[in-house]
């Protein structure tokens, strides 16, 4: 089923690029952080209000291996919601994630901008780098419409409100994605370190 609220742009990436940001990721992964059960593993960079406190920075350090991917990247992931949305403000990178989800594990039911948490959001984007065939649905229950994405497919949709209720109910299978948010404050904007055009 599909929805005119919530996008999918297909190809947004190659699959060799995909390839590089999973070999990244598992390289990578003792030093993302983890839920208890060590069921997700995320490195996280971003304005987030939720990861305040220490968790995250307000640039990009340390992709220096993927920096250039990684930039490239993003810039394909806002162009694609600038022109799905076909937004006429400009849009800012505002948060990134790398992530890595393993058998077992799932996403809560959750709003991406809500009243006091996040709310620099405009619009939120999942980059699937990998096709996941056992779960892994991405679910909008208030829309009624669910997707099930595959490698270099793009999931975008508007931040902000309760029908933006989305969940995925089962992860049964090693599923990586680059979720990535935007926001219209060029104040917050994400950029890399020591970049000198951003993102």
């Amino acid at each position: 089923m599909t929805s005119e609220i919530v996008k999918i742009v297909k190809n947004v990436i190659s699959l060799e690029d995909s390839a590089i940001l999973i070999e990244y990721i598992n390289k990578n992964v003792h030093s993302f952080s983890s839920n208890p059960k060590k069921l997700w593993f995320k490195k996280f960079f971003g304005m987030d209000d939720v990861y305040k406190q220490g968790r995250c920075e307000p640039v990009i350090s340390g992709l220096d291996d993927i920096k250039d991917l990684s930039i490239k990247v993003a810039e394909a992931v806002k162009n694609a919601v600038v022109e799905q949305f076909v937004e006429t403000e400009p849009i800012f990178l505002n948060s990134l994630w790398l992530a890595k989800h393993l058998p077992g594990d799932n996403v809560p039911v959750h709003v991406d901008n809500e009243e006091g948490e996040n709310e620099q959001f405009a619009y939120s984007t999942i980059l699937y780098l990998n096709t996941v065939e056992d779960g892994g649905v991405l679910n909008f229950p208030k829309l009624n419409v669910s997707f099930k994405p595959k490698a270099c497919e793009l999931i975008a949709f508007p931040s902000q409100g309760k029908d933006m209720l989305h969940e995925v109910i089962s992860i049964g299978e090693d599923r990586y994605t680059m979720p990535m948010w935007f926001t219209k404050d060029k104040d917050l904007e994400l950029k890399h370190k020591d970049q000198e055009d951003k993102i």
